[in-house]
């Protein structure tokens, strides 16, 4: 795990050019036009564009909890006038599905559906190039969890403080007190900005400036805390599953939100060999939303991106030939069963509980792939790889015992 930038490499350049039919009808401004019939349609979103027809990268972003796509409008425009396609999505809950009594709730299930989508349409309008997922506090946790479920889409990862505590603990700084709402006010939601906003902000123009947007929402409700909660936790078993994707941290020293603890397991749990923390010391709770990038931080950004986009679709970390066969096989391996889990799952053929035990087994055998990988030579590790496929042939009969039960059971 690094924790520091290598100098700026010559950027990667690829003679392509741009589907620009369906990219038009992929771009929506947000929230008042209406896109056209594409996997995108249901879900709100908003774009920052560069003049140039020849992008080197393409970042597709997601934000924090309580805010919404449009957090992203002062990232998005730096990015656009640096050449690089910028997207962002609201989640479940937020920005423009509140505006529908049927989606003003969490659904991370449902948003990790719409991160997929989203993925896929930015590949087809942009073919043969890099989509990198980009996201902040919960919004980094869904960008982990997304890139280990749905590999082939995800490019690469820029994460900020995606987590601040270890498995198990809460997410919020100790010593934080969360009141519900109760007699007064019964409907049994707790005021989120006392909470997230003065602690993840010090500027009193900026605090007010959020919960004044009408598309940020200040109140969450019982059970959509301990759903959040429980996501949260549940990114530590995601982790490891992010394996052949370049990954970047962002930690704010001056965070009074979260502590630097979380995110730094986060990262350790990655088996990629592609991973950077980035500290900056001069960074609250929001690194990138808000207009809260800071010119360093810009700069490193950047040129972690120029320097990853070339190599994240080859996702090799340069191993030797003879050790990188077999294991890419394996790996393959690895993708193919995750998406018969996914396929499972929407089908509704498993549960949640159970798509998330198996994500569970395979995020086990990953951890175990990587200890292997370090602890054998490129012969050892074609022996040891043999019986990574072993597990996961027996990960792949466990689908169909899972599946034929639900039958048998009536599920």
């Amino acid at each position: 795990m690094a924790l520091t930038l290598l100098l700026p490499q010559t950027a990667w350049a690829v003679p392509t050019t741009v589907n620009k039919s369906l990219l038009a009808s992929a771009i929506y401004q947000h929230p008042t036009a209406k896109v056209p019939a594409t996997p995108l349609l249901k879900v709100p979103f908003r774009s920052w564009l560069p003049k140039t027809d020849r992008p080197r990268m393409v970042l597709f972003c997601i934000h924090a909890l309580g805010l919404s796509s449009k957090s992203y409008d002062n990232f998005g425009r730096r990015m656009a006038a640096a050449g690089v396609p910028t997207y962002a999505m609201d989640v479940r809950g937020f920005g423009g599905w509140m505006n529908n009594p049927e989606t003003a709730h969490l659904d991370f299930e449902a948003c990790l559906t719409d991160v997929e989508q989203g993925l896929k349409t930015l590949h087809k309008a942009y073919p043969r190039l890099p989509v990198f997922l980009v996201g902040e506090s919960m919004g980094g946790a869904i960008a982990i969890q997304a890139a280990a479920r749905y590999p082939e889409q995800v490019n690469g990862v820029i994460s900020a403080v995606p987590s601040s505590t270890e498995r198990s603990g809460s997410f919020l700084k100790s010593g934080t007190v969360m009141v519900f709402e109760s007699a007064v006010a019964p409907s049994g939601k707790m005021e989120m900005d006392p909470v997230i906003v003065d602690r993840a902000v010090s500027n009193p123009a900026l605090r007010q400036r959020i919960k004044d947007e009408p598309l940020n929402r200040s109140k969450l409700s019982k059970g959509e805390l301990a759903e959040f909660q429980n996501f949260m936790d549940e990114t530590h078993d995601s982790a490891p599953l992010v394996e052949r994707k370049p990954a970047m941290f962002l930690v704010a020293y001056k965070d009074k939100l979260v502590t630097p603890a979380g995110s730094i397991d986060l990262l350790s749990e990655m088996t990629t060999a592609m991973k950077l923390m980035i500290i900056d010391g001069n960074s609250e709770h929001l690194m990138l939303e808000e207009s809260q990038m800071t010119p360093e931080i810009e700069r490193l950004l950047k040129s972690w991106l120029n320097d990853h986009a070339g190599t994240a679709l080859s996702e090799q970390a340069g191993r030797s030939t003879a050790t990188l066969n077999k294991d890419w096989t394996t790996y393959q391996r690895q993708v193919s069963v995750m998406k018969r889990i996914n396929e499972a799952h929407k089908t509704r053929q498993i549960t949640e509980r159970q798509a998330r035990e198996l994500r569970k087994d395979l995020s086990d055998l990953a951890t175990q792939k990587q200890k292997q990988r370090d602890s054998s030579t490129g012969n050892e590790m074609n022996v040891e790889m043999i019986g990574i496929d072993a597990e996961l042939s027996k990960i792949s009969e466990k689908i169909e015992t899972v599946k034929q039960k639900n039958i048998e059971n009536g599920r």
